[in-house]
């Protein structure tokens, strides 16, 4: 069922969820989603795919509406950096715009029946079942994290690289929406694990009474892999909201986002070997697999103990997306997965 939801309605959402500090949680009155525990689209205004036209989000509001957990997953889809990379000969999905019919036909059955932290089903036991979700399409080609428009060298026209602008637009009609939200998950694989790192912040500044977590799958980076394309002007975490992020260094951002929010897990997961981004990166499997190996080795030794990892012995890149509904490394995600998800569990790192 499509269902489509006016900016007029979500101001109505943001009316209804208006409670004080010495009273409960308010029951939904004014606002009355015209489907539950199903996606809708919903345009939002502000934002850019790559060839300049608007897009929005996917939201799916759980049948308990008064639900105080919230996912936020980013989607995939590959990126692009130059004429050939971004008209030509395209690495990147949805480069020439993302709709309500590109999210129907494509992402949402993904995310009902493939990826394991969206999906109601109960045989998958996913943690976040009874969550309120929302999906962040992508179609700028920059990880989700650009600021820029340019037209590259031979190119037929500009490309907007407005991941992160974009962002900024739906976390504030999103935050405006459900303000009373007091756990939120940021997770994305691929491209979309990438936008989930980058940002976090975005969505603790959104939220700052509530406890932001975040689920990596399958991103990390060479050394310098933040700076090697200029053309996006990658939002990088820093100062206050990450003091120890180092300029560049992707991989610094998880360790140092767990201790700079002590309240909050951080759960990275990954094949042992990557087979698609060291081709992207430059660089051989076998160096990757490395690579991956040490930074789990830093992410599970991050001081305070809230930030761990999930491996998965085999050569393939996207848990989520590779995963098989069913499979023992399915139920054994699941299951670590939710002791992530309860914080009154003992959190450790595990290799399937």
């Amino acid at each position: 069922m499509r269902v489509a939801l006016s900016t007029a309605s979500f101001v109505l959402l943001a009316a209804a969820a208006t409670y004080t500090s010495a009273s409960p949680l308010k029951k939904r009155q004014a606002f009355q989603p015209a489907a539950f525990d199903t996606w809708v689209w919903q345009d939002v205004s502000g934002t850019q795919c790559a060839d300049g036209s608007s897009t929005g989000i996917a939201y799916n509001a759980h049948a308990d509406y008064n639900t105080k957990d919230l996912l936020i997953w980013f989607d995939s889809g590959g990126a692009c950096r130059d004429a050939n990379t971004c008209f030509y000969n395209p690495t990147a999905w949805n480069l020439n715009g993302y709709t309500n019919y590109t999210f129907q036909n494509y992402a949402r059955p993904a995310l009902e029946s493939q990826i394991l932290m969206t999906t109601r089903d109960p045989s998958r036991n996913n943690p976040w079942a009874n969550s309120h979700m929302l999906f962040v399409p992508y179609c700028t080609g920059d990880i989700h994290g650009g600021n820029n428009v340019i037209t590259y060298p031979n190119a037929p026209r500009p490309i907007y690289h407005k991941g992160y602008t974009n962002f900024q637009s739906i976390v504030s009609l999103a935050s405006s929406s459900v303000p009373w939200i007091e756990n939120i998950y940021v997770a994305g694989s691929s491209a979309g694990c990438y936008g989930a790192v980058i940002n976090y912040v975005a969505v603790r500044q959104a939220w700052p009474s509530a406890t932001v977590h975040l689920v990596a799958d399958s991103c990390e980076g060479v050394p310098g892999f933040l700076d090697a394309i200029p053309s996006w002007n990658l939002y990088q975490p820093s100062g206050n909201s990450c003091p120890d992020c180092v300029q560049g260094q992707f991989n610094s951002i998880v360790p140092a986002l767990a201790q700079a929010n002590p309240r909050s897990r951080f759960a990275a997961i990954s094949y042992t070997v990557d087979d698609f981004l060291p081709y992207y990166m430059g660089t051989s499997l076998s160096d990757f697999a490395a690579l991956i190996k040490q930074y789990f080795i830093n992410i599970t030794n991050t001081a305070g103990n809230m930030a761990k990892t999930f491996s998965v012995s085999g050569q393939a890149h996207g848990v989520f997306i590779r995963d098989t509904p069913g499979s023992s490394t399915d139920s054994a995600l699941a299951a670590w997965l939710a002791s992530m998800k309860n914080l009154g569990s003992n959190f450790t790192s595990q290799s399937v």
